[in-house]
Parts: structure tokens; sequence; C-alpha cells
């Protein structure tokens, strides 16, 4: 049994001398579209326009402080269309159809799922729903106004003053259909490239809105139906609104069990411990045990000096935010060719953007994560690992050298990777984490990589850019090659630079 982050992490960490064989079980591959036996659909209205807004522009965005939004369906297809839609489809061997999706995800499982708790949304009763994707419809959960039992399990005050909430969950055994006891790792950082996704769509049509990670996981899962050994929630987004006079849901009622059963995505699964326990042991919110430190401070490395991070120039051309979104892709044909040193800079600038807002919602001033890079072929840029301090707006070198490639033999000899022109490394301190929240900091510290990851997806598309997420590596390498301290580890390693035009 796991009770910590430190624990999961340490537990679940790949050895290159003692890895298990392990075969898919394909008869029994979980569907990616979770659906509800018997259970009538309402479907979203179709999209023919969206914000005209620019992405580089939006990602510097912050959410208005201002209560006036008033949504309505069609506002509500649009957030859920750019939040989390299938943006292409290929035909594989034995008339399989693989759909691509607006987000990105490890092993293309597809462990996340969107909810929405609608209090006032002009032309949808009043209640909790489902969203499903591949048909993009509602399922009904609950019918009324579900502010009380939302006030319950968020622990959020004045929630009588909200339109509506998103739920972003994941659900555990797709991704360890793969990776086994693991998967806790990849489904979190997916919940995470589809928040970052969510909260970019709230931005673009103006919407005030607010991010929560506290709350009571049992009195959410209750509300959304999800049996809470298959599926858990992760995050939920308030959005903070005009709020019509509707009638109070009540007690909040246990659903179906059929309702329950929709968690379960394959005939035959298996359950891992480290995952439950790793999951339940962080499943009450506790208060902030200590003052969060500097986590750069904490790695056990430091660059002998450090200097201003360098602005951007005004890019001269630039890409719509939807078309981004649209377009996004895991791109892994890299090929060794020079990155321009305009492009590495609105990277750096853009991780440095994100990095600052992923603080932990609830906690100002606490970050989970510490960012590096590796440099590869970059126009005027020594070769070297570096980190990046976010807050001070600087860079650091820690040391020289073309570490590409070694770091692509220590992701599972993906030697592709040594081809890309930068490593973007998404670090934590695990015995800080666990002692300034509690088990349940691992959570906070993978969705803050996982929207970082997908902010670089983002970039990445929009510089005409190749971008490829790695969750799998040999743990204790990773640590040795970059000189991390015994406590710290390296959760996500985000790949870019030019690739093959196919």
């Amino acid at each position: 049994m796991v009770t910590s982050a430190r624990d999961y992490h340490f537990a679940t960490s790949y050895d290159r001398n003692h890895m298990k064989a392990h075969h898919l079980d394909w008869p029994n591959q979980p569907t990616v579209f979770k659906t509800y036996e018997g259970v009538e659909q309402i479907p979203l209205p179709e999209v023919s326009q969206f914000p005209e807004t620019y992405f580089w522009r939006l990602n510097k965005t912050k959410s208005p402080s201002s209560t006036d939004n008033i949504l309505n369906i069609e506002l509500v297809s649009k957030i859920f269309t750019l939040s989390y839609s299938l943006t292409a489809k290929r035909r594989l061997p034995g008339g399989y159809e693989f759909h691509y999706r607006s987000v990105a995800s490890a092993g293309a499982l597809y462990p996340a799922e969107l909810y929405l708790a609608a209090r006032s949304v002009e032309g949808l009763e009043s209640g909790v729903y489902h969203y499903g994707i591949y048909r993009r419809t509602l399922t009904p959960l609950r019918r009324g106004d579900p502010w009380q039992a939302v006030e319950k399990a968020t622990l959020e005050s004045e929630v009588e003053k909200a339109s509506a909430w998103f739920f972003v969950t994941g659900i555990f055994f797709r991704s360890a259909w793969k990776y086994r006891a693991r998967a806790f790792r990849y489904v979190l950082l997916d919940a995470g490239h589809l928040l970052e996704n969510l909260v970019l769509a709230l931005k673009a049509f103006n919407l005030f809105f607010s991010i929560h990670y506290d709350f009571r996981d049992d009195e959410v899962a209750e509300l959304l139906g999800l049996d809470q050994k298959k599926e858990g929630c992760f995050a939920c987004v308030t959005v903070h609104g005009k709020s019509a006079a509707v009638f109070p849901g009540g007690e909040v009622k246990k659903l179906p069990e059929t309702f329950l059963q929709a968690s379960c995505v394959s005939n035959r699964e298996v359950t891992y411990d480290e995952i439950l326990s790793c999951y339940q042991a962080g499943i009450q919110p506790i208060e902030r045990k200590k003052t969060n430190t500097d986590l750069i401070q904490s790695l056990g490395v430091a660059p002998e000096s450090w200097k201003n991070l360098p602005g951007c120039k005004p890019k001269k051309t630039e890409m719509k935010y939807p078309e981004v979104i649209f377009r996004r892709r895991s791109k892994r044909n890299f090929v060794n060719q020079e990155l321009g040193l305009d492009k590495f800079l609105h990277l750096l600038n853009l991780v440095a953007d994100a990095l600052e807002q992923n603080f932990v919602p609830g906690h100002p001033g606490s970050w989970p994560l510490a960012c590096g890079f590796l440099t590869g072929n970059i126009e005027d840029t020594l070769s070297g690992f570096y980190l990046l301090d976010p807050l001070n707006r600087r860079i650091g070198l820690v040391g020289k050298g073309t570490l590409v490639h070694k770091m692509a033999s220590v992701c599972l000899d993906q030697e592709w990777l040594g081809n890309a022109s930068l490593h973007f490394l998404l670090m934590t301190n695990l015995q800080e984490i666990d002692q300034t929240w509690g088990p349940r900091g691992y959570r906070y510290a993978m969705l803050a990589a996982g929207r970082i990851g997908q902010s670089i997806y983002l970039g990445a598309t929009e510089l005409g850019l190749g971008c490829c997420g790695i969750g799998a590596l040999y743990d204790e390498e990773a640590r040795q090659l970059l000189g991390l301290n015994k406590e710290s580890a390296l959760l996500y390693l985000v790949a870019a630079g030019p690739v093959k035009r196919l």
C-alpha cells in the first residue's frame, strides 16, 4: 500500500533491469467513449462561429472579474467543442476507426471525462450532465438546481452566485490497461491537458471563472455518479455569473447503479492497489501543512549564475486560437535541424507564463512544480541543462553539453527524441509536496505538468513545430542524468522542435 506521493512515485518507477513482461489484452481493450445505457441524450447545438482571438494573446489573458456572464446552451456547446472534441479520424486495419482529439493523451487512451453542473444556462434545464464527446451530446444525470450539492462537495463559498460548474475526471483502467500501476500518473497528466483546454475556452469567451482542486471526493463522486474504484474527479471549474431563480435540487440521492456502471470500460478490468491506495490516500483535502518553498531551490541542482529571460519579438503572423486547438497533434518525427532563436524564445516565454499561472488553486504563492530544459540544436544557444525561473523571468545554465540523446535513452530508448531541439523538464521534490499538501500534493503536481504540457503542444503547433509529451522513462536514470537529489524526480518531459513535413 502507498500512502504518499513519494511512495507511489517510487513504487511505480521504471528500472531498465527489472521491467516485467506485459502483453496487452486486446480482446478487452477499454472503450474510449463513456456511455449510459437507456438514457436519452440531449444533442448540443452545432457550432458555426468561434472567437476570433489569437492563441498567443489568449495565453497571457487572465480571467476577468466581472460576474455579468450569461450562459446559454449555444455558448456551452462552443466551450465543450473548444475544450474536448474529435478533430480527425483514421481507419486502421480491421476496420477500427481511431479518432484524434484536441488534447494530448498517453498512448491515445483518453481517460479524461468532462461533466457539467448547470445552474443558470439559457436553453438547458438545471441539473448535472455528462458530456459525450463522440456524438456531442449531454446525458442528464440529475434534475434541479445543483448549487446546494456543489457547495457541500466543493467547500466553495458563494456558490449560489455561480452559473455553472465543469468537472474533469479520469477513468483509471483506460490507462492501466497499458501502463498498469503506473497509470495514475498518466490519468492525472491527461486530466491536466483537458483542464488547460477548458481554461483557454473560458478565457476566449471572456468568462469569469475559478479553478478548484480541493473538494470532498466522495461528495463529488456521489454528485456525478462515479464508481470511485474506477473513476475519480480531479478538478472543478466554476463559471461565475448571473443566476436565475431556479428551484433547488434538494438532497443528493444515490444515482441508479447503471450510472455507476458507466465508469466500467472493459469486460475484464484489473484493479491496481497502487492506484487505488494513492488516490484514496488523497481523497480528502487537508490544510497546507507548511509554507511551500521555492521548488527550484529544492531539486539539488543550481546554476552558477542566472540571466534574464529575453523577451520575444512580435509575431508577424499569428494563428487563430480555434485553429491551433483543432490542428494540435503529437508529432515525433523530429529532424536534426536548427531551431530558430525567435521560436525558442517564444516557447520559453510561453512556458514561463504557464508556470506562473499554475500555482495550486486555493494556495496562492505555492507551486508544485519546477521547470528546466535541455537544449540541442538551437540558434545562438549553448547546449546544456538549464533551469527556468518564471517568477523572476530568468534562466540559469546548470551544466554544458548535449544531453538530448542521453535523455532519449532514458526515455525507454526512444531514439527519435534525440533529434528534438528542446526537451522541457517538469520536475518536483516529492518530499516537499508530501510535507506541504499530503498525498493530494501529487495530484497538484501532475495536473500542473499536464496543463503546461498542453500549453507547449499548442505553442509548438502555432509555431509550426512538432511536439510530443513523454511520461514513460527510467526514473532513477533520469534523476542521475540531471543530478537531482534523491527526493526529486522528473515527472514529465515535453519535446519540441522541427519535424519532417508529411
